[in-house]
């Protein structure tokens, strides 16, 4: 009775709201906007593949266009050049590069600790610069880190030649690879066992799931609904104990064996950095939770995007015989069959540079890219984007040629 007394509490105030809304949006020329279901809106549109509702969606209404999830509204905008203009024309850009308090930044990230789920400011652009300096001060930076990338492709090659040239999937193999080199980049030292590569994915996975439309829309009206028994409260238990699996391997196990002037990996090289801006009292500003937040973000940022780019080369590459064949007459002949290839060989390697590039450009790595907020109301293509109201959210599937 009782949790049922506070659904029926949450869905008045709601409606409320809702109405309120609708009101106020009349007055305004806003995107077109699919018909949805009283007062939850285009929840039930969104609830499985958001991207390719989103595709969908620009067929019918054009690259511009709105949707609502109860009092939540968003616009979509679906065109290269109109996503540059609406970020970097100068009446438009100190507008709308702003970022929506979200679920992620708040609980997962520690009240915003971190670059990925930050809100901009001065300490946004200090964290940025601490995770750059992080990596430089992990051994040498790239060149040590290409050396561990060149050790983890060695084993790759010999578990794909183990196949025998039969039939198999690569995603095991390749995400596997990835994590280990995330785990080697975060402590110096691999993943050991099967059990440790699930822990490091889970939280990727989780947070993905954390940033369906449907999801942040329903955590931003009703945050309260994380306390309450059902699917909301589900998925915010899942993320966070992911993250702190995560955190107890690669934060708490570095914390309690770091040695001042030996850095085995990313965390470590943080750890120095915090203690080295330290100031008379002994308080730095990088602090534990920033670590922890950046620990996150190397993970989530790292893991899925890698992999997913890698395994969509592997796709596009069996589908382009050609183009394989070109690739590989350029290996042999910049590299040969001796060795491994370095980061030095790629200034003389234009083509694969260009399939590299072509292939980030031909598929979708993130499907929905973070929300972008207009930190006051804007005129757009004729259209009003208001104040607070609508987030930019642009849809990713690939624009074939």
């Amino acid at each position: 009775m009782d949790t049922v007394f506070i659904y029926i509490v949450v869905l008045l105030i709601v409606l409320f709201i809702w109405k309120k809304n609708s009101k106020s949006s009349k007055q305004k020329r806003l995107p077109p906007c699919p018909p949805g279901k009283p007062l939850i809106g285009n929840l039930l549109d969104l609830k499985g593949s958001p991207h390719l509702k989103f595709d969908e969606w620009t067929k019918l209404y054009g690259p511009i266009f709105s949707w609502n999830v109860f009092n939540t509204s968003g616009v979509a905008v679906n065109r290269a050049d109109l996503v540059r203009k609406l970020l970097t024309h100068e009446s438009l850009a100190p507008y709308t590069n702003d970022r929506f308090s979200t679920f992620q930044g708040e609980y997962v990230a520690w009240n915003y600790k971190d670059v990925l789920f930050g809100r901009g400011g001065e300490n946004h652009g200090r964290l940025r610069k601490a995770m750059h300096k992080g990596l430089r001060l992990y051994g040498d930076g790239v060149s040590t880190f290409e050396n561990t990338v060149q050790l983890e492709l060695k084993r790759v090659v010999k578990l794909i030649k183990e196949k025998d040239s039969k039939d198999f999937d690569p995603r095991l193999i390749i995400s596997d690879s990835i994590g280990n080199l995330i785990s080697i980049l975060l402590s110096g030292n691999q993943i050991e066992s099967a059990e440790e590569s699930k822990r490091i994915w889970k939280l990727s996975d989780q947070i993905l799931l954390s940033l369906r439309p449907v999801f942040m829309s329903i955590m931003e009206t009703a945050p309260c609904l994380r306390h309450i028994p059902g699917p909301i409260r589900n998925t915010v238990q899942n993320v966070l104990a992911a993250r702190d699996e995560v955190i107890s391997k690669y934060y708490k196990a570095a914390r309690e064996t770091y040695e001042p002037g030996k850095t085995r990996g990313f965390v470590d090289a943080l750890i120095k950095l915090q203690e080295e801006e330290m100031d008379e009292n002994g308080i730095s500003w990088l602090t534990d939770e920033h670590i922890k937040g950046l620990i996150v973000d190397m993970v989530f940022g790292g893991l899925m995007t890698t992999t997913n780019a890698i395994l969509i080369a592997i796709l596009v590459l069996i589908n382009h015989p050609a183009c394989l064949e070109k690739l590989k007459n350029e290996v042999l002949d910049t590299i040969g069959l001796d060795r491994l290839p370095s980061l030095k060989d790629r200034e003389n390697m234009p083509y694969i540079q260009a399939v590299i590039l072509e292939t980030l450009r031909y598929s979708a790595h993130v499907s929905v890219p973070p929300p972008h907020r207009c930190t006051t109301d804007i005129e757009f293509e004729g259209y009003t984007i208001p104040q607070d109201s609508l987030k930019l959210i642009f849809s990713t599937v690939p624009k074939h040629r």
